[in-house]
């Protein structure tokens, strides 16, 4: 039988917490690409490729910022909330700090973004794709032991 409490609870194993570290960064990650292609359909268009390669990147570059701010916030909330245990660092310090690591893995994940867009003409969901794969290893890494105490 599955002991869900057990699942739940903030202090048990690794395994369970890379599980809801997961769940709650798909969640994260669908708000930030629902609002990356929101923005990239509607408001600074960065989806056609007709645009050319440095208006795309230059374009998905801000779009990607916009949408880092808004589900990076999200994912503290519930990260401080129901994956790890907070106390390694005060409440501001742990929170710049995880502002700090996100800035980092967004900043590496929009350089490879940009470079597979103007280098080798990746399609722009694509490269976002990898941006996000580079950003998921970087913040887990860090936010389990910079960040947070367990």
């Amino acid at each position: 039988m599955i002991d869900w409490a057990r699942i739940r609870n903030r202090d048990t194993r690794p395994f369970f917490q890379i599980i809801r570290y997961g769940v709650v960064g798909v969640s994260a990650t669908l708000i930030d690409v629902a609002i990356f292609a929101g923005l990239s359909q509607w408001v600074w268009p960065a989806i056609d490729p007709e645009l050319g390669n440095q208006v795309r990147a230059d374009r998905s570059t801000i779009n990607s910022a916009i949408a880092f701010f808004i589900a990076n916030i999200y994912t503290y909330i519930i990260n401080h909330k129901f994956v790890f245990v907070p106390g390694r660092h005060r409440p501001s310090v742990e929170f710049f700090i995880f502002v700090g690591v996100s800035a980092l893995s967004l900043l590496l994940g929009l350089w490879a973004m940009r470079y597979l867009i103007n280098v080798y003409s990746v399609p722009t969901y694509s490269a976002k794709g990898v941006a996000i794969a580079v950003s998921i290893l970087i913040n887990y890494v860090c936010r389990r032991f910079l960040v947070f105490k367990t």
